[in-house]
């Protein structure tokens, strides 16, 4: 079956997710459509007031999603009712977290904000100097989150307050990934870096000769990280040293994938 037949509009930069054997698009549109992922057929729709760019957060019956109308939606997977919505004021872009029945939101505003996941009680918000721009990635103690101004914040999760920053040289769009007692990030300047989770103290920095908008993956103790400059970088996460290297025709934007023995991207 084919997609674009199946949908009442044009498909174009979509968020696309595959959940329980259905498909679910959300549009430029503001739609958030499901698929049955056998016939294509559409099993219903959920229209929010602006583009959906976020990507969906799958947890038992529910998905939750935002939206640049300044919303994020939690609705019931098999018929897309709505169970309730967090308005924030602020266009979301970013990917939602849940952690230990917690929602972090990040918006455009540049707010950090955790919500109750039952009934989307509001326990505290964060400001940042400018937009939030990476998915928040959440501890026991602490979540961290960057901005579009350079800035990779640590914030207790606890009580909302600042930890610590650290400016580093581009933009950052790529999900960080924790392992340990270190967080990887990489920016759009081309620098993958190695941070102390604790203290934000920098182990190590890769450049690659391209941006890093897509989020590293660690597999097996090596870090993969996909660069603008056409090549996907093995590096040990320990020491930052490269292991190898490997090349293709174009920009590679997508996050890359280890398993038995593989990556794929």
């Amino acid at each position: 079956w084919n997609a674009p037949k199946k949908l009442p509009e044009k498909i174009e930069d979509a968020s696309v997710d595959i959940e329980d054997n259905k498909i679910f698009i959300g549009t430029k549109s503001g739609t958030m459509y499901a698929l049955d992922f056998y016939s294509g057929n559409v099993l219903w729709q959920f229209k929010t007031e602006d583009s959906i760019l976020s990507t969906i957060l799958f947890t038992k019956n529910y998905m939750f999603f935002g939206s640049t109308d300044g919303n994020a939606y939690c609705l019931t997977t098999k018929d897309g009712e709505l169970r309730f919505k967090y308005s924030l004021g602020s266009p979301i872009q970013a990917p939602i977290t849940i952690f230990h029945k917690s929602l972090y939101i990040a918006d455009y505003n540049g707010f950090l904000s955790l919500y109750r996941e039952m009934d989307a009680t509001p326990l505290w918000r964060f400001k940042a100097a400018a937009p939030l721009t990476t998915k928040p990635i959440a501890t026991q103690s602490t979540v961290f989150v960057g901005s579009s101004d350079k800035v990779f914040y640590a914030v207790d999760a606890a009580t909302g307050k600042l930890r610590w920053k650290k400016t580093l040289s581009g933009l950052l769009k790529s999900t960080p990934v924790l392992h340990g007692s270190n967080i990887y990030i990489g920016d759009a300047n081309g620098y993958i870096r190695s941070l102390s989770v604790d203290t934000g103290v920098q182990n190590w920095a890769f450049k690659t000769k391209g941006s890093i908008l897509a989020s590293p993956a660690l597999v097996n103790d090596i870090l993969y990280v996909a660069s603008g400059d056409g090549y996907i970088y093995a590096i040990k996460p320990q020491t930052g040293m490269l292991v190898w290297k490997f090349g293709v025709m174009s920009p590679i934007f997508s996050s890359p994938v280890g398993n038995n023995g593989k990556v794929f991207f």
